[in-house]
């Protein structure tokens, strides 16, 4: 399994948002630098966490995060995935073809919702340009691999 330190570059915006978050804070997509961040974070702050998961390799190794505060979930299929609740953060950095489709799918759920690798270069990975008419804020941090954090609910000037 191969890691690259450019895969990080959302770390600095989860620095920025998470002590914002006030309720639950979902994960899709589980990775090297944000499960591990999350999962210790989301402890200390008291947040419930759930990492949603749909690579045997990637659940596997890291379904060890897995406590009363942390569920680790693997995903057959991201359509039955019931995202039934409102969350304070989502954090998308799942499969290029279903990143859209969730960011949409948790426009109205989530305060903050938080996507790695925005810019316009991965548009055709992504197809995130559908995305943007849902939120009413959003704000782009520009190093690469960009991150953009949207929200329905929260301003994001303070970020």
């Amino acid at each position: 399994m191969q890691v690259n330190a450019r895969w990080s570059s959302h770390l600095p915006i989860l620095y920025r948002v998470l002590p914002l978050v006030e309720g639950p804070v979902l994960e899709l997509g589980v990775g090297f630098y944000s499960t591990a961040y999350l999962h210790w974070f989301c402890e200390d702050k008291g947040l419930k966490l759930e990492s949603y998961e749909k690579e045997d390799k990637y659940y596997r190794l890291f379904r060890r995060f897995r406590n009363n505060n942390h569920k680790v979930i693997y995903v057959d299929d991201w359509d039955k995935v019931d995202f039934n609740k409102h969350y304070g953060l989502v954090f998308i950095d799942h499969g290029a073809d279903r990143r859209a489709i969730e960011a949409i799918r948790l426009a109205d759920k989530a305060d903050y919702v938080i996507i790695h690798d925005t810019e316009e270069e991965s548009d055709f990975y992504y197809n995130l340009k559908q995305v943007w008419p849902h939120f009413k804020y959003r704000k782009d941090f520009k190093f690469l691999p960009r991150t953009t954090v949207l929200s329905n609910f929260k301003e994001l000037d303070n970020i």
